[in-house]
C-alpha cells in the first residue's frame, strides 16, 4: 500500500504519489517509509540495496505503468508492474502486480 508524499522527501516533489525514473519506482508506504524498487542489470533491488530476486533468475523486462500520480488529475493513484523473469534453463514467466494508496486521493 502507498500514500501521498505530502512533503516531497521521497518522490522529490510535494504531493506526488509516486515517481518512476531511471528504472526505479519510489513511493511512501503505509508506514511512512520511502520505498524503492529498481532494476539493477538483470535483478531487482530495494532502497537498502538488497536484491529481491535470486541470482539464479534474470529479469528480462521491468515495465511500469503509472496512473493518477499527480494531485490534480482526479484519478485514484495506481502503479502496475510487469516483470518477465527467466531461469537458467530458459523457462520464462510473466508476473504482474499493482500498488495503490489505501486512502482516497483527495487534495491536500
Amino acid at each position: 500500500m502507498a500514500k501521498k508524499d505530502i512533503g516531497g522527501a521521497c518522490a522529490g516533489t510535494a504531493k506526488l504519489n509516486y515517481v518512476y525514473s531511471g528504472g526505479c519506482l519510489k513511493f511512501v508506504n503505509y508506514q511512512n517509509q520511502c520505498q524503492q524498487f529498481c532494476l539493477d542489470g538483470v535483478r531487482m533491488k530495494n532502497e537498502k540495496g538488497e536484491y529481491l530476486t535470486s541470482s539464479r533468475l534474470k529479469v528480462n523486462n521491468f515495465l511500469v505503468t503509472l496512473v493518477g500520480q499527480t494531485q490534480n488529475d482526479d484519478i485514484q493513484p495506481k502503479v502496475s508492474f510487469v516483470f518477465e523473469i527467466e531461469d537458467k534453463e530458459g523457462s520464462k514467466i510473466n508476473i504482474q502486480t499493482s500498488v495503490s494508496q489505501r486512502n482516497l486521493d483527495v487534495q491536500r
